[in-house]
């Protein structure tokens, strides 16, 4: 069996893992300005941190998301095609 992250690496994050490749099937931006998008796996993201400025077009539904471990066991979450990095938890 491989051996588990050290501590360092379980605060900070160490390599990035990447959790899930999967494609974007809808999204909706709340009145606080972070997004909630539902993947084709069915699994639902919502933005917790950071600026609201998730500025996707129609098309964005479509894009291939990546979603990697972040800091002190936080998710990051980024759009193909976008170059911010949104922080996330899943909802379900």
């Amino acid at each position: 069996m491989p051996p588990g992250p050290g501590i360092f690496e379980g605060i900070f994050g160490g390599k990035t893992a990447v959790v899930e490749k999967n494609r974007m099937v809808s999204y909706n931006i709340g009145r606080d300005g972070f997004f909630t998008a539902t993947l084709a796996n069915g699994e639902v993201w919502r933005q917790v941190s950071g600026t609201p400025d998730a500025r996707w077009t129609h098309d964005s539904a479509a894009r291939e998301v990546e979603i990697t471990r972040g800091v002190l066991r936080s998710f990051n979450f980024r759009v193909n095609g976008d170059p911010t990095l949104y922080k996330v938890q899943r909802v379900r």
